[in-house]
């Protein structure tokens, strides 16, 4: 009998696994979130670049980080300055503003499931 094939989302779900590309955005932002706070080795948090304007915005108050510039659109996107700094912009404010780490990856790995499963 040929073994068919299923998929593993329910599965994933159920034993509150991230799939790997989110797993794989997890780690990043994790090791984002250290740098930020200075919980992660002196040569992560030295690349890291503020964002800042010469206003005074409504997002002066968030953490936002530059983004470098990357050099070549197929490998530079992957860089981790360029990578991290994107991801890290596109969080929701309430978890850019998170200073705890545990509650930090509770929180981020909640708003993850949301929105991959639907939960």
């Amino acid at each position: 009998m040929p073994l068919g094939f299923c998929h593993i989302s329910p599965l994933l779900r159920c034993l509150h696994w991230l799939p790997v590309k989110a797993r794989i955005e997890f780690k990043i932002l994790l090791i984002r979130f250290k740098a930020i706070h200075g919980l992660a080795p002196k040569y992560l948090c030295d690349l890291l670049t503020f964002k800042s304007s010469l206003y005074n915005l409504r997002s002066s108050d968030s953490i936002l980080l530059s983004m470098p510039a990357a050099r070549s659109k197929t490998l530079g996107d992957r860089a981790f300055m360029v990578a991290a700094s994107r991801l890290w912009n596109s969080l929701q404010k309430e978890l850019r503003a998170i200073t705890n780490v545990n509650s930090f990856k509770a929180h981020f790995k909640t708003y993850l499931f949301k929105t991959l499963f639907g939960e």
